[in-house]
């Protein structure tokens, strides 16, 4: 009995100190990043966000008002492309996209793995949802279908391929 109460409390203060074990590095607010970037090594790493800059006050007798004006550049060329052939363990994945004014409109599957009747089910519910992300996002870094990994890798590949082609 005595054996039992020890094992018992031996665990319970395990699991009390495991839980109040501090996980986090960033207790005081001060991350790595920022330790690193004032050291004063020189070598500092930058993030890549845009810092405020500095705004002067309007001139006397002017508005405080600016205008800019913005020119939108068309990016990438109009037409068709077919990306590269993904080969997946159920088959090749291959799709092609239609590009008008610089984004692109409709993405169509032109391989897709079909060995069983499943491989043709997951490309029925799987193809559809993939297509209306990537035109939504405009981009091939869309969420995978669940269920279809390996046709979803194959179709982003694919994809990705064919926007390169195209410049977007």
């Amino acid at each position: 009995m005595r054996r039992i109460v020890v094992v018992f409390s031996s665990t319970i203060t395990a699991l009390v100190l495991l839980m109040a074990w501090p996980t986090s590095t960033n207790r005081g607010g001060t991350s790595l990043a920022s330790l690193a970037g004032s050291a004063g090594s020189g070598t500092g790493t930058t993030s890549g966000a845009a810092t405020p800059a500095a705004t002067a006050p309007p001139a006397a007798g002017t508005s405080g008002t600016t205008t800019t004006t913005t020119t939108t550049t068309k990016k990438g060329k109009d037409g068709t492309f077919t990306g590269q052939s993904a080969d997946t363990p159920y088959g090749p994945v291959q799709v092609k996209i239609t590009v008008t004014g610089g984004k692109f409109s409709d993405v169509n599957a032109t391989r897709l793995p079909h060995g069983n009747s499943y491989d043709e089910q997951v490309d029925q519910y799987a193809v559809p949802m993939l297509a209306k992300e990537a035109v939504s996002a405009q981009s091939a870094k869309i969420q995978m279908v669940s269920g279809a990994t390996y046709t979803s890798t194959g179709y982003l590949q694919s994809l990705q391929s064919a926007l390169d082609q195209a410049g977007l």
